[in-house]
């Protein structure tokens, strides 16, 4: 288990809105594995990048989650769910070296582009285009070290040029 990990489960076990469970880690790689990601492909192909960024960020939240599930934890179905997942990646990666720190501010900045376009009353913008561009690719990065912290293979899902180069020859 990676220092990350004890980070995330130190924090579950103090954040009263995280509850103790039964792991399941079969079940948790199973999710993971099952997550479909030609729909982030698809949009990120024809320049769509906020549905792209939602789809991924929807992605990147199940993945924390199996993460947390595989060790025994569960954050409720309750107002303040999606919160309350980012302060877990926070913890996670928040101190972690390399582009951790960055990938737990970027799933921050989704969950709350997210909000504002979720809930037309906000009056929040949106990021431009750019800016969802790339959070879409940090939370494909989020799935891909969940993936990796759970022993599973890592699978070309970041919508890069060239891996969408390589999904839409795939349909030609």
């Amino acid at each position: 288990m990676s220092r990350g990990v004890d980070r995330l489960l130190a924090h579950a076990s103090g954040a009263p809105s995280i509850e103790r469970g039964v792991a399941d880690e079969e079940f948790a790689k199973q999710t993971i594995d099952r997550l479909d990601h030609d729909y982030i492909m698809y949009a990120a192909s024809k320049d769509d990048w906020s549905t792209a960024m939602a789809l991924s960020y929807g992605h990147a939240r199940k993945a924390v989650s199996m993460l947390l599930l595989a060790h025994g934890w569960r954050v409720p179905d309750q107002p303040g769910k999606h919160l309350r997942i980012a302060e877990a990646v926070d913890a996670w990666l928040g101190e972690d070296g390399g582009n951790g720190p960055r990938l737990a501010d970027s799933f921050s900045r989704s969950r709350k582009a997210r909000n504002n376009e979720e809930y037309p009353d906000s009056q929040a913008p949106l990021p431009d285009d750019e800016a969802l561009r790339q959070l879409t690719l940090d939370n494909m990065r989020l799935v891909q070290r969940v993936r990796s912290e759970l022993g599973l293979p890592v699978t070309d899902s970041i919508p890069t040029e060239t891996a969408l180069e390589q999904w839409s020859a795939q349909d030609d």
